[in-house]
């Protein structure tokens, strides 16, 4: 409520600008044009993306040349979703959603696929559980 009321702002991160990179990517030409032009943070003083955005874009090229990656990612980017789960209101935002495909589809960025990340409550885990998308994708299932 804090972040909505504008009472708080939540702290940047290099990663989380990584991120946002490539989920603007993911929006649409337009998006991702505007997204730049709004983040000179991206940029060096003689006009160049900073060397991790440019992974970033290799990222990207790496997606785009996958085709089960690009199958995936088809449908409409960025949708609100909400119900009542559990007696509590729930809002999510889905990445990519395809009713059609019977399928919703969320992008992550991460340092590593294989690293092991060090959670108090289950140890050594991946990301994926570390970071709590499991959870986080069956709520958007049930949604």
């Amino acid at each position: 409520m804090a972040k909505i009321n504008g009472e708080w702002t939540p702290p940047t991160s290099e990663a989380l600008l990584f991120g946002q990179y490539v989920h603007a990517w993911l929006e649409g030409e337009q998006a991702f044009d505007e997204f730049k032009k709004n983040t000179p943070s991206l940029f060096t003083q003689k006009g160049q993306l900073y060397k991790q955005y440019q992974l970033a874009d290799l990222m990207i090229e790496a997606i785009q040349h996958d085709d089960l990656c690009m199958f995936v990612l088809q449908g409409e980017k960025e949708v609100i979703v909400t119900a009542e789960l559990f007696g509590v209101p729930w809002k999510g935002k889905l990445d990519v959603y395809n009713p059609a495909g019977g399928r919703f589809s969320d992008l992550k960025t991460a340092r590593s696929l294989r690293e092991r990340v060090w959670d108090p409550e289950i140890g050594y885990c991946s990301f994926v559980e570390a970071y709590g998308y499991i959870a986080q994708m069956a709520l958007y299932a049930e949604i």
